[in-house]
């Protein structure tokens, strides 16, 4: 499997596990199934990232993969700029990576295992959600401000999906993956 058919995957399983997500939260019964597809939904997007990183390497630096995975400290980037800094996607990926979906999708994977939830506060399409009306967004409820790097109210939605899509587009038009 190539790269762009492996990011095409996880964009796949991130899209599953929102749809899953946003069709379980109208069954009060569901919470923790919710919150796994939740995760999961998150997480996904964040391998983006990481194959989108992998793939910068592989052209430039060609550090063992170990060393790239996540770059959250922005120490890969930098590297690149200091050793590679005629790579054609270098500012692309540092446009995506000071994204403000990108910044959350981020926090959100960091905090995936203590979220606070408030199911009274998802929204819907048409009305309250219901067996067939999935919800639009699903809204986690940060307001006792337990996860201090996280805003009071967090949603989550297709927008972050959409986002991680068009940027791999836009990469693919860039010539990034070939």
């Amino acid at each position: 499997m190539n790269i762009v058919q492996q990011v095409q995957l996880t964009l796949r399983a991130a899209e599953y596990h929102l749809n899953m997500a946003l069709s379980l939260i109208v069954d009060d019964r569901e919470y923790e199934r919710v919150f796994f597809h939740v995760r999961a939904y998150f997480w996904e997007l964040y391998c983006v990232w990481d194959y989108l990183l992998q793939h910068a390497n592989a052209s430039t630096l060609k550090w063992k993969p170990h060393l790239v995975k996540g770059d959250n400290t922005g120490d890969f980037l930098s590297k690149i700029e200091l050793e590679h800094s005629n790579y054609a996607h270098l500012n692309v990926l540092r446009q995506i990576q000071s994204n403000a979906v990108f910044q959350k999708v981020k926090k959100m994977r960091n905090y995936a295992h203590k979220w606070h939830y408030n199911p009274v506060l998802s929204m819907a399409t048409d009305g309250p959600p219901s067996v067939g009306n999935p919800a639009r967004s699903i809204m986690i409820n940060n307001s006792d401000k337990k996860e201090p790097g996280l805003p009071a109210q967090v949603f989550v939605e297709r927008n972050d999906l959409e986002f991680f899509k068009e940027t791999v587009e836009q990469l693919t038009n860039l010539g990034f993956f070939v």
